[in-house]
């Protein structure tokens, strides 16, 4: 899925800067709609569903520590379901937008955005970003929860088992959440103003800004340079915590007191926080 969002615009951009080199027409360098089409309808497809996934993913975390007690027993019936959702969803929402577009309308460079759809793409647009908006309120809520989560005095297995796949998931998606719901709330923004005065601007205007205005080749380079950097700090924690686990003990009373100690310190903690 996240292949294909990043890698169908770098194709589109490399076969037009060819096509830039080897066609002396300039009316010509544009690539022909039905390519466009080929190229575009799976990214925007992926685009799409990369939204969704994330937002479903929070959906899923709460159904997890809500129902924490059955939730092993659920097995991978929810994880088939929602991407069964995303899948259907992305395709229903891009056939509906381009529904409405023309083969016959040549573009300077592949976009979803023509002048037969700009009406449907905004409105997906601002869909997309409520969405991401909602993610990153669920993912501080769920934050939240887990701070409070390890101020109690009992666990069970279930329930401390589901705090751990929340910090995992937190780990991950919240630093990457901040970043796409920053950028899809710039882009939808600045495009909707765009489109506002569309009548009054002329279509090389128009183009020229909704251009200057397109950040998704920036959030498609820039996010997976923060999804490495959050992937090797969790590589690093991990071997931290492994060595703290396996390194030998030389004192069996030292690491028994300190263990109790610990264990009188958190639960006067907890005495004092109630």
């Amino acid at each position: 899925m996240v292949p294909l969002d990043r890698g169908n615009p770098a194709l589109q951009e490399t076969i037009q800067l060819i096509r830039y080199f080897i066609i002396t027409d300039p009316c010509e360098v544009g690539l022909p709609p039905i390519v466009c089409l080929c190229l575009r309808t799976p990214a925007s497809v992926c685009m799409i569903s990369f939204t969704l996934f994330q937002f479903l993913l929070i959906v899923e975390r709460a159904v997890a520590v809500w129902k924490h007690q059955q939730y092993g027993s659920y097995g991978p019936h929810i994880g088939y379901i929602s991407t069964f959702l995303c899948l259907f969803i992305s395709v229903v929402a891009t056939s509906w937008i381009l529904q409405k577009g023309d083969l016959n309308e040549r573009q300077a460079f592949c976009s979803a955005a023509t002048t037969h759809t700009k009406e449907r793409v905004e409105m997906i647009s601002f869909m997309m970003c409520g969405i991401n908006i909602t993610t990153l309120v669920g993912l501080l809520v769920l934050t939240m929860f887990n701070k409070s989560a390890k101020k109690r005095r009992r666990f069970d297995l279930h329930s401390s088992y589901q705090f751990r796949e929340n910090a995992d998931v937190l780990d991950i998606m919240l630093p990457l959440s901040i970043f796409e719901a920053l950028c899809y709330t710039a882009f939808t923004f600045s495009n909707g103003i765009i489109t506002m005065f569309h009548e009054q601007l002329s279509t090389v205007a128009y183009r020229t800004l909704f251009t200057a205005s397109y950040l998704v080749p920036f959030y498609t380079l820039i996010s997976p340079t923060i999804l490495w950097f959050i992937i090797k700090r969790l590589q690093k924690m991990k071997v931290i915590r492994m060595k703290k686990i396996t390194t030998a003990v030389k004192d069996e009373k030292e690491a028994y007191f300190n263990l109790y100690t610990q264990m009188w310190s958190q639960a006067a903690t907890v005495k004092v926080a109630a």
